[in-house]
């Protein structure tokens, strides 16, 4: 998942709209309405100060789930590719 979608996702979990999650972190809302849109990425003092608004840990909304390796025939592939030797 994207720190985009991820930021969306967290803030309304939270019930929050953009120009409240803006005026807490005191971040412009258009702003937050591009890094929801994935068009800009925050630097690191506003994703601390929009995590903080939103009351989490930066580290949430950078997490991120591992993608699934896919092998030519579209299966998920059963190795860990860390492991191949060239």
């Amino acid at each position: 998942m994207s720190l985009g979608l991820k930021l969306r996702q967290i803030r309304k979990e939270k019930k929050l709209s953009q120009i409240e999650v803006a005026e807490k972190a005191n971040v412009a809302v258009n702003s937050i309405r591009l890094y929801e849109a994935n068009k800009r990425q925050p630097r690191m003092d506003q994703l601390q100060k929009i995590a903080s608004a939103l009351e989490i840990d930066v580290a949430e909304l950078l997490e991120t789930q591992p993608r699934k390796l896919i092998n030519r025939d579209g299966f998920q592939s059963g190795f860990d590719c860390r492991k191949i030797r060239t």
